[in-house]
């Protein structure tokens, strides 16, 4: 029997132990949808994309749950603990037990049918999700060991038939970063960080994959720690620092990358992966 994970922030709470006159019938994500960019050109067929970078739109996941109560009094006590449960001022996490690797940010915003049936005291009650992000995205990031042994990924989640893939580089100037997702992660978008010492005069990282790169301006040192944050870049925690172009992109697959103008690297990637589901 399927459950569901909530975790509102104290971690992972199983529906069946929260509410156990509870049980989950369903739980069904819209299919993916996108938005492009595009324009309509005189005397050219049809449209033309004005960038590839496409955005996933948020979607409404359909969770049909079964309350089953002894007698009309609990189960308007029963009702009454499903909507408290689930109708929250900010957004929370819930995880589908026959997908335990990932998870999706929601809200349940709108309202759903809780009337009792006469005399039955139990129904089937369809709660409406909205997925914020309009991707699923993995519980764990790659601080945590990219296999199927620990528990942590699963099969589904485009895990390469490897013993280990490395997120951390240390003194080597080009390697891989395999991003798992089906979909491109973006350092502005998505929660996927940079930690660097490098040591020379304007360096540059650069994503062979996907064509950008990135230019650290002046000198660093080896011991100053170098993140990328989002839109920020920090040095030992303090922004201000003068950089050219933007942090590369993650493509799905294998991203071949380079070190420019440096005597020291050590680099590692912090970042979760993303799912159409």
């Amino acid at each position: 029997m399927s459950d569901l994970l909530i975790d509102q922030g104290d971690g992972d709470q199983s529906l069946k132990k929260l509410l156990p006159f509870v049980r989950l019938q369903s739980f069904t994500p819209e299919s993916p949808s996108i938005v492009r960019t595009t324009i309509d050109l005189p005397n050219r067929n049809g449209l033309v994309l004005r960038q590839r970078r496409v955005k996933y739109k948020e979607r409404k996941i359909k969770a049909v749950f079964l309350i089953k109560a002894e007698s009309p009094e609990h189960f308007y006590l029963y009702r009454s603990a499903l909507s408290k449960l689930f109708v929250q001022d900010i957004p929370y996490y819930v995880t589908h037990s026959f997908s335990p690797g990932v998870r999706w940010k929601v809200v349940c915003d709108d309202s759903f049918d809780r009337e009792k049936d006469r005399h039955k005291n139990y129904k089937e009650i369809e709660v409406e999700f909205l997925a914020l992000d309009g991707l699923a995205e993995s519980k764990f990031t790659t601080e945590t060991p990219l296999n199927i042994e620990g528990e942590h990924f699963f099969p589904g989640m485009n895990i390469p038939d490897q013993n280990e893939i490395p997120y951390h580089f240390k003194d080597t100037a080009d390697f891989k970063v395999y991003n798992a997702s089906d979909v491109t992660i973006y350092p502005t978008e998505h929660d996927y960080t940079v930690e660097m010492y490098l040591a020379g005069t304007n360096i540059t990282i650069a994503n062979r994959t996907t064509a950008e790169s990135f230019t650290i301006k002046g000198t660093l040192n080896s011991k100053q720690k170098v993140e990328i944050r989002r839109i920020y870049t920090l040095i030992n925690n303090a922004a201000g620092v003068k950089t050219s172009g933007r942090f590369p992109s993650l493509a799905p697959g294998f991203n071949s990358f380079y070190v420019q103008n440096a005597s020291a690297v050590d680099i590692q990637f912090k970042t979760r992966f993303y799912y159409k589901e």
